[in-house]
């Protein structure tokens, strides 16, 4: 089974398992987010960060760093939302 199925079957630690030994930049985005199903915030953050450096235009991942800075609780969350809403303002799921 490859990983698109373990994700999509909802197998987050498998996931985990499998990115983190050999995970290229297009596989990182899956990555993080299975961090975040499983609630592992600060894991998640910092390869958002990393894609961030790599990929400073892609709204997407300020909105993602974001989610995770408010669930560890961050006050400064809002930053990265404001960030990706002043990228893409027509995206409603920025503004949540």
């Amino acid at each position: 089974m490859n990983v698109q199925e373990l994700y999509d079957r909802g197998e987050f630690d498998k996931v985990i398992k499998l990115l983190q030994k050999d995970a290229t930049n297009q596989h990182l985005p899956m990555l993080a987010f299975a961090y975040q199903k499983t609630k592992q915030w600060e894991e998640a953050m910092a390869i958002w960060t990393s894609l961030i450096a790599l990929y400073p235009d892609a709204a997407e991942y300020y909105v993602e760093r974001g989610v995770c800075k408010f669930n560890l609780r961050f006050k400064h969350a809002i930053q990265d939302f404001d960030q990706a809403i002043a990228m893409e303002s027509d995206n409603a799921y920025y503004y949540s």
